[in-house]
């Protein structure tokens, strides 16, 4: 044996192996679970905090979580937490007593836009519904939406009205409906708040039921394509119950996937239109099922349109073999088929993600090659000279091994933008792609008698939420522990060579930043030696205080600096790897290294030269 000498990591950008706060890089990491960097200011791989369970609606699984801006009636910016559970809306979804919007719609995943200051939620089974947020209502699309307000004539009993709009064609008869009104106690009057009709709409009928009754009956015609709001006061006795409404000529599409850009809603992957994609007039609220854009007519493939997406003022849409473009303004040529040559897996998993240095951003989905791309090289003008550069980058290349059969064993997929971090759950599991370091991790919660289920995501005051399937709704990032039980985070790095003859590796070091509570077991493998690994736990606990020599008033027992343990590892290898175990509180990695000595010929008794020994990993 000989001099001892420290072992760099050369890899590791020439970060120097000294206590200075260090960002360890995701380069050589083979596995990495529950941890990632953060983004509370904290350097070094940190093992993320546990979700915690908010609130609960009913059993059944959280289908989509939404946060709803909208201006009230006097003007103010409101703020309305949305979750669709079973076929049911609810609003304050995080309080204990959430409100009940609507109910009796279908399950299954639901989308959500913004649009014309309301909310339009798609289940891909019923008509699109509209939550009217300045009058507390759902309607659904092309309806009005009905608000009881003061004495009146309109009878005791349940109501609810249908509109028509009157074009030089003819009345075009939708289908959909307001929500249901229930008048007690005495009569009164409705306000009827009226979307405006597509273009070419010359008159707006109003029809209305009687009390409890099913049959909608005339109540009045509005002659124009502009008022946005009509005073029902109008007894059963005033209906005309001569003039029914018509049978339905011009249903409305119902879509699975929602859009807006340029001043238009879009709609697709709809029941029965499997290759068209639907839009509003400008500044219009309701569709024409006539007014469409068939992509198979466009590309090559006539394959069903399985997503969409917005990128930047572009509506994207994908199908199961390419991307299109969709340019929705009078062109002769209003899709245009890109040469990204691989199609969309699933419309839940279609994102926008901002760039970040040297990483450009774009529309990121999840393909039919089992991986996840981003869509970009559209931003140049005209789009006709930039049609050509047109790329989808596989972005996911560091973890196919795991992603391609996950995606394609997926019972359900869903992705969602959040913090620096693109998160794509399948089953339960969240993929995590952070575009500062443009690598991946990801997070299984799983504790002993636990695990957290996620099926959606959703954003709600700039926090993110997931939705489970028994109905719970939980806070990510929130808690040191899961249901009150620890979870394990780990780091395995692939295996790393130290020169291709022996040399005497003497110790494994790690620096870090601990709470108050945490243990990390440390394991390392040298040439296969996977059976007989060297392992140590390390537990630090009770802060770096005695409290009888100390007042936590002047002292702050939840922050340290950065530590170090060390690993006796004494043996001769070749290569070897490391896992670290976080097995309780939270540990922040900053820093790793080797310490071994230069060996010597007993033959000669010379030195080996310091060059023989292979740098590799160090910051």
């Amino acid at each position: 044996m000989g001099q001892e000498v420290i072992l760099n990591f050369k890899e590791f950008k020439g970060l120097k192996n000294d206590e200075d706060t260090k960002q360890v890089p995701f380069d050589y990491f083979y596995q990495m679970n529950n941890f990632n960097y953060p983004d509370n200011g904290i350097l070094g791989i940190q093992k993320i905090l546990m979700p915690s369970q908010v609130s609960q609606i009913g059993t059944d699984s959280i289908d989509g979580l939404f946060e709803y801006k909208y201006l009230d009636s006097g003007g103010v910016l409101r703020t309305e937490e949305i979750a669709v559970t079973n076929g049911e809306i609810y609003k304050d979804c995080l309080a204990v007593s959430p409100v009940l919007l609507k109910e009796g719609l279908s399950g299954g995943k639901t989308s959500f836009a913004i649009y014309k200051d309301k909310l339009f939620i798609a289940n891909g089974v019923q008509y699109v519904q509209v939550f009217w947020g300045s009058e507390g209502v759902i309607a659904e699309m092309g309806a009005p939406a009905a608000v009881i307000d003061g004495s009146g004539d309109v009878e005791i009993g349940e109501h609810y009205y249908a509109m028509t709009y009157v074009t030089a064609g003819g009345e075009e008869v939708l289908g959909s409906v307001s929500n249901v009104i229930d008048i007690t106690g005495s009569k009164k009057k409705v306000n009827l708040s009226l979307p405006i009709g597509y273009t070419g709409t010359l008159t707006r009928n109003i029809y209305r039921t009687e009390a409890d009754g099913t049959q909608l009956y005339l109540l009045t015609s509005i002659a124009n394509n502009t008022t946005l709001t009509y005073e029902d006061n109008t007894a059963d006795g005033g209906l005309d119950t001569g003039t029914p409404i018509p049978v339905t000529n011009n249903e409305l599409p119902i879509p699975h996937q929602l859009g807006v850009a340029n001043s238009a809603l879009y709609g697709t992957v709809a029941i029965g239109y499997p290759t068209q994609v639907f839009k509003t007039d400008t500044n219009v609220e309701v569709w024409d099922s006539a007014n469409y854009i068939d992509v198979g007519n466009f590309g090559n493939d006539n394959t069903a349109v399985v997503g969409m997406g917005v990128d930047f003022s572009n509506i994207m849409v994908g199908t199961s073999k390419n991307i299109y473009l969709i340019q929705w303004n009078g062109t002769t040529s209003p899709v245009i088929p890109t040469r990204a040559n691989v199609g969309m897996k699933d419309g839940f998993a279609v994102e926008s993600v901002p760039a970040f240095g040297d990483f450009l951003g774009g529309l990121m989905f999840v393909s039919t090659l089992n991986d996840v791309r981003i869509l970009n090289g559209m931003d140049a003008l005209p789009v006709a000279t930039s049609i050509n550069n047109v790329r989808t980058d596989n972005w996911s290349q560091d973890i196919m091994g795991s992603l391609n059969p996950a995606l394609k064993s997926a019972n359900s997929i869903y992705m969602k933008f959040y913090k620096y971090r693109l998160n794509l759950v399948i089953d339960y599991i969240k993929y995590v792609f952070d575009i500062r370091t443009k690598h991946w991790t990801y997070h299984n919660i799983i504790s002993a008698n636990y695990r957290s289920k996620p099926l959606v995501l959703g954003t709600f005051v700039n926090e993110l939420y997931n939705g489970q399937p028994d109905g719970w709704i939980e806070k990510e990032y929130a808690l040191t522990t899961y249901k009150s039980e620890n979870v394990n985070a780990t780091i395995k790095s692939p295996r790393i060579t130290i020169d291709e003859k022996y040399k005497y590796v003497m110790k494994f070091i790690w620096w870090f930043i601990s709470n108050k509570s945490s243990a990390v077991t440390v394991q390392v493998v040298t040439d296969s030696n996977a059976y007989y690994p060297i392992t140590a736990t390390f537990n630090m606990t009770g802060g770096f205080f005695d409290p009888t020599y100390y007042n936590e008033t002047y002292f702050s027992a939840d922050k340290s600096e950065m530590d170090y343990r060390v690993l006796n590892v004494n043996t001769p290898c070749r290569w070897f790897e490391y896992t670290l175990i976080n097995s309780a509180g939270i540990v922040s990695i900053q820093n790793i290294s080797l310490v071994g000595q230069i060996l010597r010929s007993k033959r000669e008794g010379i030195t080996a030269n310091k060059g023989d020994m292979k740098e590799m990993y160090q910051q």
